[in-house]
């Protein structure tokens, strides 16, 4: 709704943001702060990064000080192509195909501006990352949402229908948002289910902005499979990245976008006005990072594989049935599954008060999981161990 005009303006401010509107997990980590709780619902780890990094970070600020290239360091850009080379097999050119950002928030609504006009429409999977909506409503545009259907058992994927993912196709439609490996389901999405995105986007002449920051993250013997590399998708997808789950650096916003000469030219001409470059310190120790061996990426996800069984585990012990993910670092739990009949606001708040951890809502992500709250398995071993021994409180407290 509108602003009403303030006394001496002749108009009201823009319909493009909410004032006042707030992420329900921003919101919750004030209230686990408040009462010294264990945060599992913000999706940010508690541990370092890598020691190199941020030895590479220090020494890069007694040495960095003028503006940055608005689109990111040669070295920084060329550090990118060979990441995604070496991880995935693709091919992007550093001078014309990569843009490094302030983090994949602003990634992603670079891309979603530049192809989006007021009152188009751009498909969605829902639940969804409580980001993609505002992100849309700031470029006057309209979401289309085509569900992710539970799973039949724990352990199953969540599944879109493709009849439904036709039937949201318009002719206003411009573009289908994509986040794989998913938050907050941990869906990995299949190379069959990619394709019949990429037929619908073909078919009807779409692009295709996908969120990728999980890349890492894909456990059970599964790998990460990238749109861009299914046939006929490269020209016409938008590949965002981002440093902060694999390094562990969320406070420093380092992100990127790949994508097609073409559809860099207009990104970076937006992103010249937006943000105008990350900070050049930064930037270098990025390359540190992209840099460090297979090991590194190995123990990454063995590691977070195993603090998805450990959390799964333990809110099995309570007697909260879970979805187990296939990817990224976050288990939906079901509420009803130990009788509570309240909303997921007010049993997240009965965890923070009274049991002393933190879990984000799930409503914040779809109408249709309200019943559900979701946990991060992205912490350190010690904060996981704090947060499950606190969690046995729930089962007492159900007794």
């Amino acid at each position: 709704m509108a602003l009403r005009s303030a006394p001496g303006l002749a108009q009201p401010l823009t319909r493009r943001v909410r004032p006042g509107a707030e992420f329900a997990v921003d919101a919750i980590a004030r209230l686990a702060r408040e009462h010294r709780a264990i945060d599992l619902g913000l999706g940010a780890p508690d541990y370092p990064p890598p020691p190199e990094v941020v030895e590479a970070a220090a020494n890069a600020v007694r040495g960095h000080f003028g503006y940055p290239d608005p689109w990111g360091t040669i070295a920084l850009r060329q550090a990118v192509a060979d990441s995604l080379r070496r991880h995935h097999g693709l091919e992007f050119d550093p001078r014309t195909e990569i843009t490094v950002t302030c983090g994949a928030t602003e990634a992603l609504f670079l891309a979603l501006a530049v192809t989006l006009s007021p009152c188009d429409e751009v498909i969605c999977f829902e639940p969804s990352y409580e980001g993609f909506p505002p992100a849309i409503m700031a470029c006057e545009a309209v979401q289309r949402m085509v569900r992710l259907h539970r799973p039949t058992t724990w352990q199953g994927p969540w599944l879109f229908d493709p009849a439904e993912l036709a039937a949201a196709c318009t002719p206003r439609t411009r573009a289908v948002l994509l986040n794989s490996p998913h938050n907050p389901t941990g869906k990995v999405f299949s190379a069959t289910e990619l394709q019949l995105i990429a037929d619908l986007c073909q078919r009807h002449g779409l692009f295709c902005i996908c969120d990728e920051v999980y890349e890492h993250l894909v456990f059970d013997g599964r790998r990460h499979v990238s749109m861009v590399q299914v046939e006929g998708m490269r020209e016409r997808t938008f590949l965002i990245g981002s440093l902060s789950k694999t390094f562990g650096v969320p406070g420093w916003r380092l992100g990127y976008v790949a994508a097609s000469p073409l559809l860099t030219s207009y990104l970076r001409a937006l992103n010249d006005v937006a943000a105008g470059g990350v900070a050049s310190p930064l930037q270098v120790a990025a390359i540190t990072a992209l840099q460090l061996p297979d090991t590194y990426f190995a123990a990454l996800k063995s590691d977070t594989e195993r603090r998805r069984g450990q959390l799964c585990q333990a809110l099995e012990g309570v007697g909260l049935k879970c979805f187990v993910p296939e990817g990224a670092w976050y288990v939906l739990a079901d509420i009803r599954s130990i009788g509570y009949g309240g909303s997921d606001v007010e049993f997240i708040r009965h965890l923070v008060c009274d049991i002393g951890v933190a879990a984000a809502p799930g409503s914040a992500f779809s109408a249709a999981t309200q019943d559900l709250v979701r946990f991060c398995c992205g912490k350190s071993d010690a904060l996981l161990i704090a947060a499950v021994e606190r969690l046995s409180r729930l089962g007492a407290s159900k007794r």
